[in-house]
C-alpha cells in the first residue's frame, strides 16, 4: 500500500465563508492513495481508489472507482483545497466501456469544476471525498489525495509498462525475471503493477525491483466478486488508474500482460520503434498517439527450438501462429498517456480530441503471446497453421547474461526459509561430495521409470546409451504430467495408496523446461533452477527423457489458475505406479506403525 500524506494536518484547516452551513469536516485520517475505500449510504456497493486532475476533456477531478454498471447511485464530491477552501461539487458517474455487461464495472467519477471558480491545477494536492447525494452531511468514509497529471519535461522518450492485477497467488517467478529483463532491454524504465495476491517468491522479486525504483507496486483488494460481479479483478479500473498515474511521468505507456512481449523487427528498443513510426507522418501533427500490435500465440506446449543455445523461454519457444490476430482482437498497444482518456484491454477506447490510433504492420513489430493453455481448453489450438519466428533470438545472449546475473542477485536478496532457489543451490553444493545423482522434485511429485525398477538403474541405462561415454549427459529432464486429485479414483486400485487411486493424468505432458523436473550429477552443475539446470560445468550437457522411459507424476490438488477448467483437459489412465503398489502398501503400513510409537506424545 502506498500512502500519500498532505503536509498540513486536518486540525489546522479552516472552513472559509464559502463553506455550506453545517458541512461536515473531512475524515480524521490523512488522505490515501491506491486503497479501495467505500462510499457510505449508497444502495449499491461503491468504492473509490485514486484521484487525478483532469484538464483536457472537462475541468474536473477524475476519480477511479467501481460501482453498479447501470443505474449507479447519485453522488457528489467534497474537495478540501490546499488553500483551506472547501468545495461541494456535482459529480458525473460514468461506467468504463469494457464491462462485459456484468452487474458492477470499473467507473469514473468526474467531480465537475464548472461554475466553481476553481481551475484544475488548483486541485493538485487537495483532498476529495465521494459522498452519497442523499446523505450530504454524513461524515465521509473515503478520502483521496488529488494527483497531478501534467506531463513533466524531458519524458518524451521514456517508456513505462502497465500490467493488470496479479491474482491466484501468481507464482511464475523464474519467467518473471526473464520478462522484466527483456522489457528493460527493450527500453522500459518503469512498471506499474497491482497486487491482489502473489506467491512469496514473486512478492520478494517485485519488492526488490520496487526498492530499485523500477516498480510501482499497488495493493488491489477490491471487495467485489471477480468474474461474477465484475470483470477479472476489476482490471479495467487498474488499466485506467495506470493511465492517469503515469501521465505526468511517461512519454509512452505500453499495456501488456506478463505472458506477452512486444518485439520490434528492425529497431533494438520500443522507444526507437515508436519514434520512427511517428516520424513517418508529415506533418508531425498528424502522427498517431497510439499504436496497436497484432497478437500471435507462441504456445508453450509446442516443441522447443533445436537452435536455442540458451535455456530462456523466449529462445526456446519460437513457433507461433502463421497469421496473427486482427487488430483489436487480442492486440495490445503503446500510447502517449497525455493523449488518452479511457483504456481497454486490447485497444484504446477514447483518445483526447485530435488524437488517433493505428495498427503497426507485422514486419515492424508483433505481440509475442507465450500462452500455456489453449484459449478454449483442449489441445486443438496446437493444430493451427504455424511458423518459426526467431525474432527474440536477437536479444538472447545479452538477455541470458542479465537473467543469470539477476537470479544470482535475487538468491541473496530473497534468501528466506521460503527462498526456494537458495535452497535448491544449497542442496546442490551440500550434496556434491556425497551423491552421484541428485533428483530435484517437490513433495507432490514422483519420477517413475517405465522399464526399470529404480531411478539409479534408469539413469545408468540412459548414460550407457551414449558412445563414447564422454558424450553422456550430466542432467536428465522429466516431462510433467498432472494427476489432478479431484479426478475420480481408479476402480482397479486394490490398496488405499494415493498413487494407486489417482491414475488419470494429462494425455500430453508439458514440454521440457515447462514444469519439468530433473536428475543430475551434482559435480557437473553450477546453478539450479526449479524446472531445469541453469548452468552446467564446461563440457556438461542436459537432455530430455522420452515419455516411454520415465515421466514426472505431479499429484496436484488445485488447478494451476484456479477454478475447475483444468479437469476438462484431454486425459488418459496411467497405472505405472501400480508396479510398486503391493510392496509400497506393506512399507507404508509398517512405517506408520513404527511412527505411532516413535512420535507418541
Amino acid at each position: 500500500i502506498i500512502f500519500c500524506f498532505c503536509s498540513q494536518g486536518w486540525d489546522s484547516r479552516t472552513n472559509p465563508g464559502s463553506n455550506e452551513e453545517g458541512e461536515t469536516p473531512p475524515p480524521a485520517h490523512s488522505p490515501l492513495d491506491a486503497v479501495w475505500q467505500p462510499v457510505d449510504g449508497t444502495r449499491f456497493r461503491f468504492y473509490v481508489y485514486s484521484a487525478y486532475v483532469e484538464r483536457r476533456t472537462v475541468a474536473a477531478v477524475r476519480i477511479i472507482a467501481a460501482t453498479k454498471t447501470r443505474g449507479a447511485d447519485n453522488v457528489m464530491c467534497r474537495v478540501w483545497l490546499p488553500d483551506n477552501r472547501t468545495l461541494t461539487l456535482k459529480a458525473k458517474v460514468k461506467a468504463i466501456r469494457e464491462n462485459w455487461n456484468l452487474k458492477y464495472s470499473a467507473t469514473y467519477v468526474l467531480c465537475l469544476l464548472r461554475d466553481s471558480g476553481v481551475k484544475p491545477q488548483e486541485t493538485v494536492g487537495a483532498s476529495v471525498s465521494v459522498i452519497a447525494s442523499n446523505r450530504p452531511n454524513v461524515p465521509p468514509t473515503n478520502l483521496l489525495v488529488v494527483q497531478d497529471t501534467e506531463p513533466k519535461t524531458g519524458i518524451e522518450e521514456t517508456l513505462h509498462i502497465c500490467v493488470k492485477p496479479f491474482h491466484y497467488s501468481y507464482d511464475r517467478d523464474q519467467w518473471l525475471v526473464e520478462w522484466f529483463e527483456m522489457n528493460r532491454l527493450l527500453g522500459a524504465s518503469h512498471f506499474y503493477m497491482y497486487n491482489e495476491s502473489l506467491s512469496r517468491p514473486v512478492a520478494c522479486l517485485l519488492e526488490d525491483y520496487r526498492k530499485q525504483g523500477l516498480v510501482t507496486l499497488l495493493s488491489w483488494k477490491l471487495p467485489i466478486l471477480s468474474k461474477v460481479e465484475i470483470r477479472t479483478e476489476g482490471q479495467f479500473a487498474a488499466f485506467n488508474d495506470c493511465l492517469y498515474r503515469s501521465m505526468s511521468r511517461a512519454g509512452w505507456l505500453l499495456v501488456i500482460d506478463v505472458d506477452e512481449l512486444v518485439l520490434p523487427r528492425r529497431e533494438r528498443t520500443l522507444p526507437a520503434l515508436l519514434t520512427a513510426l511517428r516520424a513517418s507522418y508529415n506533418p508531425p501533427s498528424k502522427a498517431p498517439s497510439a499504436f496497436l500490435f497484432r497478437n500471435a500465440f507462441f504456445y508453450l506446449r509446442w516443441e522447443d527450438d533445436a537452435e536455442a543455445k540458451v535455456p530462456l523461454l523466449t529462445a526456446r519457444k519460437t513457433r507461433r501462429w502463421s497469421t496473427p490476430h486482427a487488430l483489436k482482437n487480442r492486440s495490445k498497444y503503446a500510447l502517449r498517456p497525455r493523449d488518452a482518456v479511457e483504456l481497454g484491454n486490447h485497444f484504446v477506447w477514447e483518445l483526447a480530441p485530435g488524437a488517433s490510433s493505428v495498427g503497426v504492420p507485422n514486419d515492424r513489430a508483433l505481440l509475442h503471446h507465450y500462452r500455456l493453455a489453449c484459449e478454449f481448453g483442449g489441445s486443438n489450438c496446437l493444430k493451427v497453421p504455424s511458423t518459426i519466428d526467431r525474432t527474440a533470438h536477437r536479444w538472447k545472449d545479452e538477455l541470458q547474461q542479465r537473467v543469470v546475473d539477476e537470479r544470482k542477485r535475487l538468491l541473496s536478496a530473497c534468501a528466506t526459509t521460503e527462498g526456494q532457489f537458495a535452497a535448491f543451490n544449497d542442496c546442490l553444493y551440500r550434496s556434491m561430495s556425497r551423491a552421484g545423482w541428485l533428483l530435484v522434485i517437490d513433495v507432490d511429485e514422483l519420477v517413475l521409470p517405465r522399464r526399470e525398477r529404480t531411478l539409479p538403474a534408469l539413469l545408468t541405462a540412459l548414460r550407457a546409451s551414449y558412445n563414447p561415454p564422454s558424450k553422456a549427459p550430466s542432467a536428465f529432464l522429466f516431462r510433467n504430467a498432472f494427476f489432478y486429485l479431484r479426478w475420480e479414483d481408479d476402480a482397479e486400485a486394490k490398496v488405499p495408496l494415493l498413487t494407486a487411486r489417482k491414475t488419470r493424468r494429462w494425455s500430453t505432458p508439458h514440454a521440457l523446461k515447462n514444469r519439468s523436473k530433473y536428475a543430475l550429477r551434482p559435480r557437473d552443475a553450477v546453478e539450479l533452477g526449479n524446472h531445469f539446470v541453469w548452468e552446467l560445468a564446461p563440457g556438461a550437457s542436459s537432455v530430455g527423457v522420452p515419455n516411454d522411459r520415465a515421466l514426472l507424476h505431479h499429484y496436484r490438488l488445485a488447478c494451476e489458475f484456479g477454478g475447475s477448467n483444468c479437469l476438462k483437459v484431454p486425459s488418459t489412465i496411467d497405472r505405472t505406479a501400480h508396479r510398486w503398489k503391493d510392496e509400497l502398501q506393506q512399507r507404508v503400513v509398517d512405517e506408520r506403525k513404527r511412527l505411532l510409537s516413535a512420535c507418541a506424545t
